[in-house]
C-alpha cells in the first residue's frame, strides 16, 4: 500500500508585524500567567448568584398575629422564619374570609421580600420592607405592597411568637 503525503509548501511562514505581536502576547500570557499577585482568574461568563444572608436568630421560628393593609383589609398571619432566612406561612383575611400563603426571605438586617398568594395560588401582591423584634418581643414592620409591579400602599404586621391557632 502506497502512502500519500501532503505536499509541503515551499513558501516560508511569515507573520508580519501583527503576527509577531500576537505570538509575543500569547507567549507572555502562557509563560507569565494572566493573573497577578497569586489571584485566581475570574470567569466572566458565569452568572453571578446573589448570596442570601441568614435571618438573625432573633427572627427565626414561628410567628402569628394580625396584619392590616392600607386598602382596609385586615387578617391574621402565621409564618415560620427559618434560620436560613426563608419565610413560609398562611394568611387569613378577616375582611372576607379568604385564605392564602406567604413565601419569601428575610436577611440578616431584617430586610424582607414576601409574596402573598390567594387560595388558587395566584399572586395577590408582593411586599418589601424591614421586620424587627420590638421591645415587647413582637415581630413588627411595614411592607411596601406591589401589585403587578406597581407600588400599591402598604401592609403592616405585629406578630407574636408561636403558631397561629386554628
Amino acid at each position: 500500500m502506497q502512502q500519500i503525503r501532503r505536499p509541503r509548501s515551499r513558501r516560508p511562514i511569515t507573520f508580519g508585524v501583527y503576527g509577531c505581536l500576537a505570538v509575543g502576547i500569547l507567549g507572555t500570557a502562557l509563560i507569565g500567567g494572566c493573573s497577578s499577585g497569586g489571584t485566581y482568574p475570574v470567569d466572566l461568563t458565569a452568572t453571578p448568584q446573589p448570596t442570601q444572608s441568614p435571618a438573625p436568630q432573633s427572627l427565626a421560628g414561628p410567628w402569628s398575629g394580625p396584619f392590616t393593609v392600607s386598602n382596609g383589609r385586615t387578617g391574621l398571619a402565621g409564618i415560620t422564619v427559618g434560620s436560613d432566612g426563608t419565610v413560609t406561612g398562611i394568611v387569613i383575611s378577616t375582611t372576607d374570609g379568604e385564605e392564602g400563603t406567604v413565601t419569601g426571605t428575610i436577611d440578616s438586617q431584617g430586610n424582607a421580600e414576601i409574596t402573598f398568594r390567594d387560595d388558587q395560588n395566584r399572586i395577590t401582591f408582593s411586599g418589601t420592607g424591614v421586620l424587627s423584634v420590638n421591645s415587647a418581643g413582637q415581630l413588627t414592620g411595614t411592607l411596601t405592597r406591589f401589585v403587578n409591579g406597581a407600588a400599591a400602599g402598604s401592609a403592616s404586621v405585629t406578630l407574636n411568637r408561636g403558631q397561629l391557632a386554628s
